[in-house]
Formats: C-alpha cells, structure tokens, sequence
C-alpha cells in the first residue's frame, strides 16, 4: 500500500509549487537543525577530553608529590607504589577511555 503511494504523493508535490517550496525549506531547516546538533555534540567531546587530562594531570603531579616525600623520609617501597598508581592508574584509565570511544572497523 504504501508503494502505491509514492507516484500519487510526487504528482502531487510536482504540480502544487507551494508544496515544493515549503518541502525545501523543511528539508534545509533538518539539515542545519542536524549540522548544529552536531557541532555540539563534537564540543562537548572535545571539553570533556581536556577536564579529563587536567585530572589526570592533577591526579598524577599530586601522587608523584606525595611518593617524593615518602621517599625523602625513609618509605621508598610505599612512594613506589603511590607512584606507579598515581601515574599509571589516571594515564591508563583515560588511553583506555579513549579507545572505547575511538569506532571500531573491521573484526
């Protein structure tokens, strides 16, 4: 039924010029409506990919800190860890965000 539809709705926006007109002009609205939703969907990526380097950044420069203290003051052991956990946790957390959301091609 609804194949039969098709030519009856193209003759019908073929001979009625207004309906070609508004046709258009509702096409060029859904396309800039999508263009626009778009741009912000691609900004909102991009400003949530830099607040996570900054806390990763953070988390990282306060963990090195707190190991190098430890350190100084006789825990070489524990400043070990803090380090390798305070770096690496923060740095491999976000490598791995970011080949999640990266699409996938291929098996």
């Amino acid at each position: 039924a609804a194949k039969a539809a098709y030519p009856i709705l193209l003759a019908e926006i073929n001979n009625n010029p207004e309906l070609k007109l508004k046709l258009v002009e509702v096409l060029a609205q859904q396309t800039k409506h999508r263009i626009d939703t778009e741009k912000q969907l691609i900004a909102l990526g991009v400003e949530q990919q830099k607040r996570a380097q900054i806390y990763t950044f953070t988390v990282s420069t306060l963990s090195l800190i707190c190991a190098t203290c430890l350190g100084y003051w006789g825990s070489p052991w524990l400043a070990g860890i803090i380090a390798i956990v305070g770096v690496g946790g923060p740095s491999a957390a976000l490598a791995v965000a970011e080949r999640m959301a990266k699409p996938r091609s291929g098996p």
